[in-house]
């Protein structure tokens, strides 16, 4: 939420051609990361071999990929912004690429998420983001605009690798063992393929508003995409919330992937409780969305509001259907992945272009809900021909319904708010009155909410008891 929080003093701070410039150069820049990227940090973690000695070879691998990609983008950043039209990107995409530098030395976190060790995962990413958001507020208020989000994305990047190269006590060692590395390119060649179709999928939709801009509401190219990268980022940034709430489950389910029930028991429990989270802000923000951007954002954002609320339905999707992927990740069944997706980038390339001209922002953002949408009776299907006992709507019908009727009552509210306190109320009040209706009738959710509070109340005493 802190980091939430961050975008929404930037939002206010900085103008959309400011993140139109930084969306479109982050498209270029994670291109080549996902270029560079031998996700050979999920390969330690599924593996069962000598994770420090796989570590080593690794990491001499990354940095043999890594050194060279980042020479690329600092010798052709003006050379490729040129040839996109987006001249004005060359000196931030410059400064961009050291990112590319870190990702051997951030190798060592396989280590930690092997071994399921929250703390040190965790609080390189939390003290990577609290530097981004200093710097960026700081940077945005003394005007420098796109600079301020440059900034802050490297040292994000930076306190990161530092953090966790502090915690490892024996540092990778540049050694190189051949057999080791074909073990692990079996099982990682899959996802780096998979990272190149969805960076095509996740990213030419920004390329493809960048470049056409959104001509339903006159706004070039770089404008347009400030609105859609916001509109997007929103309900996504809810979607990582989740992810970094439930812990890491691709460790986690590696580590019990030999068990098909404990396995299938843990899924259940991650997907439910996604949907338990990401439901109630879909009741409220749905129906909010104008209120929401308008108070919280500013009025410059309004153009955003429709693209906004489609990808709220998206984010919502892909929270409750996540998970398949780290099941089939720790059952080293990459290809699987790798050909579920193909059709989505695909489609996206073929029709974007023609929705973006016709409908602007909302016509893509519509095209990606479509996508999404279509794919999910194949991850349905998938997920339950491995974990069998899995039913979906055993699983969701009682969230789900909760969900229907406070949007039914979020809609009819809407309509009469009127001023940032009348939102904040009505969408706290309903945000509770959901989880409300889920403990009266669900009663698992009752019983987990219950025993949460006993047992912290427990802590808190005991604590308090050991310090008097």
């Amino acid at each position: 939420m802190f980091i939430l929080a961050r975008r929404i003093v930037l939002a206010r701070l900085l103008l959309p051609w400011d993140f139109g410039v930084f969306a479109f150069m982050t498209i270029v820049l994670v291109f080549a990361s996902n270029l560079a990227n031998l996700h050979l940090e999920d390969a330690i973690v599924q593996s069962r071999t000598d994770p420090k000695k796989m570590l080593n070879t690794a990491f001499t691998s990354q940095l043999l990929v890594s050194v060279p990609m980042f020479l690329l983008v600092l010798f052709l950043a003006g050379m490729v912004s040129d040839a996109l039209g987006k001249s004005e990107m060359a000196p931030y995409l410059r400064v961009s690429g050291l990112v590319l530098l870190v990702a051997p030395f951030t190798l060592p976190r396989a280590l930690f998420l092997r071994k399921l060790d929250l703390f040190k995962v965790k609080l390189p990413i939390a003290l990577g983001m609290l530097a981004n958001a200093v710097i960026c507020i700081v940077m945005a208020r003394a005007g420098l605009g796109v600079w301020a989000l440059v900034t802050g994305y490297v040292l994000d990047a930076a306190v990161n690798m530092l953090v966790i190269w502090a915690f490892i006590p024996e540092k990778p060692k540049l050694e190189f063992d051949r057999r080791m590395l074909k073990e692990v390119l079996r099982y990682s060649l899959p996802l780096y393929l998979l990272t190149i179709l969805v960076w095509v999928f996740w990213q030419a939709d920004d390329f493809i508003v960048g470049i056409m801009g959104d001509r339903t509401i006159a706004a070039p190219g770089n404008v347009a995409l400030g609105y859609y990268s916001l509109a997007f980022y929103f309900p996504h940034h809810l979607m990582k919330i989740r992810s970094e709430l439930a812990g890491v489950s691709f460790p986690a389910f590696s580590a019990i992937r030999e068990n098909r029930e404990r396995l299938s028991s843990a899924y259940k429990v991650v997907t439910r409780n996604a949907a338990i989270f990401m439901l109630p802000f879909g009741a409220v923000l749905i129906p909010f969305a104008r209120p929401t951007v308008l108070y919280l954002l500013g009025d410059k954002w309004l153009p955003a509001v429709s693209a906004f609320r489609v990808f709220m339905v998206v984010a919502i999707v892909r929270t409750v259907f996540a998970n398949w992927g780290e099941v089939y990740k720790s059952l080293g069944k990459t290809k699987a992945l790798l050909l579920t997706y193909l059709p989505n980038p695909i489609l996206l390339v073929a029709l974007g272009p023609y929705v973006t001209s016709r409908f602007g922002i909302l016509g893509m953002s519509l095209l990606i809900m479509g996508i999404v949408l279509a794919i999910q009776p194949v991850v349905i299907y998938l997920t339950r021909r491995e974990l069998k006992d899995v039913s979906f709507t055993r699983l969701l019908w009682k969230p789900t319904a909760v969900f229907g009727v406070v949007l039914l009552l979020s809609w009819q509210l809407s309509r009469l708010v009127e001023s940032r306190s009348a939102f904040l109320a009505s969408g706290v009040s309903l945000f509770l009155l959901y989880y409300l209706l889920v403990a009266l009738v669900d009663g698992q959710f009752r019983r987990t909410a219950v025993d949460y509070v006993k047992t912290s109340f427990s802590t808190g005493t005991t604590t308090r008891a050991d310090g008097e």
